[in-house]
């Protein structure tokens, strides 16, 4: 429960910090009209509703599936790294089907938008470490000799 709850407030921050962007002179991040691509056209539905299942599908991945794969697949990665992580599946696999290409290629300002989704993957892995702990790589115990009498 404790991952959850971090993951959710992870990404209301992440989100937050998406849409503050603009305050700081970079651009903002749509992130409805990224997942757009996702949930088919807009013509049959309000804008309202379209927004509404963007931020669902964005807070289901970033409050249970990531926080869950971050605490039980990935040891030893700090949430540090898990951000990195994240932000280059964003950039090399999501980006390209959202129409912007590898790494934001096709974004008016390509190296902004790769710089922005880098800091706010960041701020989501920092928080959800922060939150839950990081995973460190078990230790390996050596293994003890065997006593061998002569």
């Amino acid at each position: 429960m404790q991952t959850l709850v971090a993951g959710a407030l992870a990404t209301l921050v992440m989100t937050v910090a998406m849409y503050a962007l603009p305050l700081t002179g970079l651009t903002q991040a749509n992130l409805v009209t990224l997942l757009s691509v996702l949930l088919g056209p807009q013509q049959s539905v309000s804008a309202a509703w379209h927004w509404g299942m963007a931020m669902l599908l964005h807070f289901s991945i970033g409050s249970m599936l990531f926080p869950l794969l971050y605490v039980s697949l990935v040891s030893g990665l700090s949430g540090f790294w898990w951000g990195v992580l994240l932000w280059v599946l964003a950039q090399a696999v999501f980006m390209p089907i959202a129409g912007l290409g590898f790494f934001s290629a096709r974004a008016l300002t390509p190296l902004v938008a790769v710089i922005e989704s880098l800091l706010v993957h960041l701020i989501y892995g920092s928080i959800l470490e922060l939150l839950v702990g990081s995973h460190p790589l078990p230790e390996r115990q050596p293994e003890l000799a065997k006593d061998i009498r002569p």
